[in-house]
């Protein structure tokens, strides 16, 4: 038994020894065929030798593909584990735009998507083409999804957006009440929409009769109270003063 599990392994590493080697392992003589195992006489040989197999006995083929996907289903589960892309098994993972594929990978996939939709690439490709998200125009602007034009205009809205939308601003034009808490939210790019920017936010939590709000304010205003002082403001349309 021991001698029967020495040769099996004896003759396992002389396979993968010729098989990194880029040499036919079942011949030891000619070259692999590109991006193959064996030569090109060896692997005819092979499948001829299987075909005919196959056609003797269904059993024995429906086994075969059995164990073949069972192999390939542990093959992807260990890759996920330890965080290499299913496909290849050389390169990371490329989050977030792929859970299980590297980024060449992930790449191919969409390239024969591509091709199956007649050549269109799809919106949420573009990226990968270095095409505008909104526009398909050539050319991205500084690592996001758009193009200089389409990222201008959106940061600009999405400003106008956060300056006009504070609800209680609007509603009531008058804000005062106890500070009771201050933070900072950092500026930062949104991946998950495509590269929207937003900018440093400067807040200060105002204790009301009622309830608390969340406003914000410029870095002045914010260095200058602090918590416990009392805080008044009045706002009209994105405007504040002190009153």
């Amino acid at each position: 038994m021991k001698d029967k599990e020495e040769a099996k392994k004896y003759a396992r590493d002389l396979y993968y020894y010729y098989k990194n080697k880029g040499i036919c392992p079942n011949c030891c003589k000619q070259e692999a065929e590109p991006n193959k195992v064996f030569c090109f006489e060896c692997a005819e040989a092979r499948n001829k030798r299987m075909r005919e197999k196959y056609k003797e006995n269904q059993d024995y083929k429906y086994t075969q593909l059995e164990n073949t996907k069972r192999r390939a289903k542990e093959r992807r589960k260990k890759r996920k584990e330890q965080g290499l892309c299913i496909i290849c098994g050389k390169r990371k993972i490329n989050k977030p735009y792929s859970e299980t594929r590297c980024i060449e990978c992930y790449i191919k996939r969409k390239q024969s998507e591509k091709r199956l939709n007649k050549n269109k690439i799809l919106r949420h490709d573009r990226y990968f083409y270095d095409l505008c998200y909104n526009c398909s125009k050539k050319g991205l602007y500084n690592g996001t999804h758009y193009c200089k034009e389409c990222w201008t205009k959106m940061s600009e809205d999405r400003k106008k957006w956060w300056q006009e939308n504070n609800i209680e601003v609007e509603k009531e034009g008058l804000i005062e009440g106890k500070v009771i808490d201050k933070r900072i939210k950092k500026n930062f790019v949104n991946w998950k929409y495509y590269g929207l920017f937003y900018p440093n936010r400067f807040q200060l939590l105002i204790q009301r009769k009622e309830y608390e709000v969340w406003i914000d304010v410029n870095i002045a205003e914010f260095k200058k109270h602090k918590v416990g002082e009392f805080y008044k403001i009045r706002r009209k349309y994105g405007k504040q003063s002190n009153s």
